[in-house]
């Protein structure tokens, strides 16, 4: 007997590394040339030039949805060597990730780019054109991406194979959170005749769903009403949805301050649920408190604290602070994964007592994208 370590791929397109054992020599000859080939292989993806790159998240292409990705695919055989193949594919993959490396499949679309034939040494370039990726229509109501799927019950999940050529819809935009992140890739298939050692290459993408706050937004208030009898502060805007590179208008008041405020903070905290999946995360991980993520500090004082009754203007630059949409992404009618934004007006007197309060807004990507060229 010979143990052989190969390649494997799973119907998602993911690599796994497989044990066999063979009896034959014949058989171990297919396999040793199986390997050789796969050795002989260079796969390299080029998309059509100049492509977006995020700057605050890990360098790779940025696609937004309604956009077309395309490019060209270009498979490199060494020198005196050809690979054999029954079907040169490419795979579009999007997967929610957990902290534990535990995946669940949002989407898989896959196109075939050509079928039985010979690979030769030397280069050989494939263009491909896999149509553009749909975002799912917003919910106004809820902020985020939400797919309807109280139709049936073969809908409820959103786990589906879609032909490429009429492009893919995708559900959620790309995430990196602290409980699961949401990933997109693409995968280059060159199936081989023998069984399970085909040759994969993969390469991760960000997707962006560059959407406008709706124009009917409820106005935003929040007010703190601990300071006596009549005493309150507030923060008002006219929208409660922003996109994330937003200049945020509004106006603090204070009426029947009898203890001095020597400084008033607008904080904004991000919230990560996951409904469904409790076993998926320990119970510190589901229950721990929303994560601070910026602080603008309105007013500040100490010799002059806010007395009486009164006014100022405040302008919140969202763009000076790294965050992501809101999103409310439905699996199923109890599955479900969200992150939630929340505006905590806060605020410190000059005996040192803090008092807060907290209201949800709603957060869009916006029309305009975060990103530079690559030259």
């Amino acid at each position: 007997q010979r143990r052989v370590m190969g390649v494997q791929v799973d119907k998602n397109g993911f690599r796994k590394t497989v044990l066999r054992v063979s009896m034959a020599a014949s058989v171990l000859e297919v396999i040793k040339d199986a390997f050789t080939d796969e050795e002989a292989v260079r796969i390299d993806l080029d998309f059509d030039s100049p492509r977006k790159t995020l700057v605050k998240d890990v360098e790779m292409p940025l696609f937004e949805t309604y956009e077309s990705i395309c490019g060209q695919v270009t498979l490199i055989v060494s020198p005196e060597r050809s690979v054999t193949y029954k079907t040169i594919r490419i795979i579009l993959v999007g997967y929610i990730e957990f902290a534990d490396s535990r995946t669940i499949s949002l989407v898989r679309g896959e196109k075939v780019l050509d079928s039985d034939g010979v690979l030769e040494s030397g280069y050989t370039e494939i263009p491909f054109d896999l149509g553009e990726i749909r975002g799912v229509v917003p919910d106004t109501l809820a902020g985020g991406l939400r797919r309807d799927t109280s139709t049936s019950s073969q809908e409820e999940h959103l786990v589906r194979t879609q032909s490429l050529d009429s492009g893919t819809h995708i559900p959620c935009e790309t995430y990196t959170g602290n409980l699961y992140s949401v990933r997109y890739e693409i995968h280059i298939v060159v199936q081989r005749p023998f069984i399970n050692y085909d040759v994969v290459e993969t390469f991760p993408l960000n997707i962006q769903h560059p959407i406008a706050p709706p124009e009917d937004s409820p106005p935003l208030l929040v007010s703190i009403k601990d300071f006596g009898p009549d005493g309150h502060i507030t923060f008002h805007t006219n929208s409660s949805d922003f996109a994330l590179t937003d200049i945020v208008k509004g106006t603090v008041n204070y009426r029947g301050l009898v203890s001095g405020v020597k400084q008033v903070n607008v904080d904004l905290m991000k919230r990560e649920e996951a409904t469904g999946f409790e076993d998926y995360f320990a119970q510190s991980e589901v229950n721990k408190p929303d994560t601070h993520v910026g602080r603008f500090i309105v007013f500040n004082d100490a010799e002059h604290p806010l007395t009486g009754d009164g006014s100022f203007a405040v302008e919140l630059p969202l763009e000076k602070v790294y965050m992501t949409p809101t999103v409310n992404l439905r699996l199923s009618r109890k599955q479900s994964f969200r992150v939630r934004w929340f505006l905590r007006l806060l605020s410190l007197d000059t005996r040192g007592r803090s008092v807060s309060t907290t209201t949800e807004i709603r957060l869009w990507r916006g029309t305009r994208l975060p990103f530079f060229v690559d030259e």
